[in-house]
C-alpha cells in the first residue's frame, strides 16, 4: 500500500491529521497546475481549496479508491474547469482559452546557454493544443503514468499515447524550426 493510499485510508476514516498533510502537499501543485490554464491566481485558489474540501465531503462514501492520485486531481481539474466556466460564462464567452499559459519557471534550467533554449520551448510549446499541453504537463511535469493521464483527461490510454507522442514530435519540430532560424 502507497503513502497516498494510506492517507486517503486515514482520511476516510475522518482523520483530521492525515487531511491536512495531504492538503499541504496538494495545494501547491493544484495551484501551479491552475496557472496552466487561466493567470487568475483568485481562481485558481478558490477552485483548488474547493476541491480539496470535496475531498473531506466525500471521504465516507468514496473509501476504496484506487488510484488517489488521480482521483484527486480529476475533482481538482473538473472543480477549476468549472469555475472557469462559470467566470466565462459571466464575462460573455464560450468556450475554454485555446491555449492555456504555461508558466516559464517550469521549463527554464539554471545557466545562461539554457535561457535561449527555455525561449524556444515556450515558443514551441505555444503551438499546441490545449489537450496536448495538459497531457505533456500531466506525463512529464507532474510524473503520471498515461493510465492516470487518460483517465485524469477522460480518454483511452491509446489516445493519451497518440496526444504526448504528438505533442512530442510537434514540440521537437518546431524546436528545430527555432534554432534553425537562430542561425
Amino acid at each position: 500500500m502507497s503513502i497516498e493510499q494510506y492517507l486517503w485510508q486515514q482520511i476516510s476514516k475522518g482523520d483530521k491529521e492525515s487531511y491536512a498533510e495531504v492538503y499541504r502537499g496538494l495545494f501547491p501543485r493544484f495551484y501551479n497546475h491552475g496557472h496552466k490554464f487561466t493567470s487568475d491566481s483568485l481562481l485558481v485558489e478558490d477552485a483548488a481549496q474547493e476541491a480539496l474540501v470535496l475531498l473531506w465531503e466525500r471521504r465516507e462514501k468514496l473509501p476504496g479508491i484506487k488510484n488517489v492520485e488521480t482521483y484527486y486531481y480529476a475533482v481538482y481539474r473538473n472543480n477549476l474547469f468549472a469555475a472557469i466556466r462559470k467566470q466565462q460564462l459571466l464575462a460573455g464567452e464560450q468556450e475554454l482559452p485555446e491555449t492555456p499559459e504555461f508558466s516559464i519557471e517550469s521549463v527554464i534550467i539554471s545557466g545562461e546557454s539554457e535561457v535561449l533554449r527555455s525561449a524556444e520551448l515556450q515558443a514551441a510549446l505555444k503551438t499546441l493544443t490545449s489537450r496536448q499541453l495538459e497531457a505533456i504537463f500531466l506525463r512529464f511535469y507532474e510524473g503520471f503514468s498515461y493510465e492516470e493521464v487518460s483517465e485524469m483527461l477522460g480518454i483511452t490510454v491509446k489516445s493519451t499515447y497518440k496526444i504526448v507522442a504528438r505533442a512530442l514530435a510537434l514540440l521537437k519540430e518546431n524546436m528545430l524550426v527555432q534554432l534553425m532560424l537562430c542561425f
